[in-house]
């Protein structure tokens, strides 16, 4: 409870202070033990391995028929637009997910590293920024079937995707739309996996090894972050411990605690 009572205090602060209309109705709600649950990386994951392109993924991770997210970071009701920044370094490919939230207001929320070895052995992470998702939130999926992004990453055909849209500039095939509640979410992202088991994952706490470098140095952004350091993963969780007795450090530990508590239930 006092988790979801911060963050509410939180979303209702910057959608008073970035509300783009003054006549505009604010609608927050948070029912979830924490906002990390509220966009599946590993849904992100699999959603990455079918698209053939970075614009492609973009447009299919904003989908209202997809929902992969829930997100809503500014508080308005409305699941916040996610926009797609890549860099490329040789055989190294680096894409933040960065939230628009407000006029000239970004926030990563999470980023994939894609990499290519001498082999031509394919290595991807999805990383959770760390004000979301807490301290080295990494999963590695491996898929089934090589993904046909790699052939457009190396291939004749790529450029580097840097999304054009920002705040009240969005794509013509885009609309907004209301967030769901956290049951309804969690349970459409079951059905998403049950009906895409296209690759299986592994949690890890070892970055890649040019991941480190590229983030330094890539077109990130932090001003949810910066305005809003009492949201931080860490603050939100703050006296809470995993079902091992330890802190709760990352997204990670919640899950396994929900899992536990589930199944608690379901026993009895």
């Amino acid at each position: 409870m006092k988790t979801r009572t911060l963050f509410i205090l939180i979303a209702m602060v910057m959608a008073f202070g970035w509300s783009a209309r003054a006549d505009e109705t604010i609608t927050v709600s948070a029912t979830n033990e924490d906002i990390s649950q509220e966009l599946d990386l590993k849904a992100v994951a699999t959603l990455f391995g079918q698209c053939a392109n970075l614009e492609e993924f973009e447009q299919k991770l904003n989908s209202e028929e997809t929902h992969i997210s829930n997100l809503d970071l500014n508080g308005d009701g409305l699941v916040d637009y996610l926009r797609i920044v890549e860099s490329a370094d040789g055989n190294k490919h680096l894409i933040l997910l960065q939230a628009v939230l407000a006029k000239d207001i970004f926030q990563d929320v999470a980023s994939i590293y894609v990499e290519k070895d001498s082999e031509n052995n394919v290595t991807v992470q999805i990383i959770g920024d760390e004000y979301i998702y807490g301290t080295a939130y990494i999963i590695e999926p491996a898929y089934l079937y090589r993904p046909v992004i790699y052939d457009w990453f190396w291939g004749p055909y790529w450029t580097c995707w840097y999304s054009p849209w920002y705040w009240d500039y969005w794509p013509g095939w885009w609309h907004s739309y209301h967030c769901w509640a956290f049951d309804a979410y969690c349970s459409h992202i079951h059905v998403y996996h049950h009906y895409h088991p296209y690759c299986s994952y592994r949690h890890t706490h070892q970055y890649a090894s040019g991941y480190s470098a590229m983030r330094q140095a890539s077109a990130g952004r932090q001003d949810m972050a910066l305005r809003h350091p009492e949201g931080s993963f860490s603050r939100r969780n703050a006296g809470r411990v995993s079902t091992s007795g330890r802190a709760i450090s990352s997204a990670r530990d919640i899950t396994r605690r929900n899992n536990v508590s589930q199944s608690r239930t379901s026993a009895a």
